[in-house]
C-alpha cells in the first residue's frame, strides 16, 4: 500500500490517518443512528 512513498512521510501520515479513521467511525455511528430514527 505505502510501498512506493516515502517513509517519512508515513510517519508524517500514520498517526493523522488513525485519527481520521477513528472520526470517521464516530461520524458514521452518529449518521447511522439519525438514517435510523428518522426511519
Amino acid at each position: 500500500m505505502y510501498s512506493n512513498i516515502d517513509p517519512k512521510i508515513i510517519a508524517v501520515k500514520n498517526p493523522s490517518i488513525n485519527f481520521l479513521e477513528k472520526d470517521n467511525l464516530s461520524i458514521g455511528l452518529k449518521s447511522f443512528l439519525i438514517i435510523y430514527f428518522l426511519l
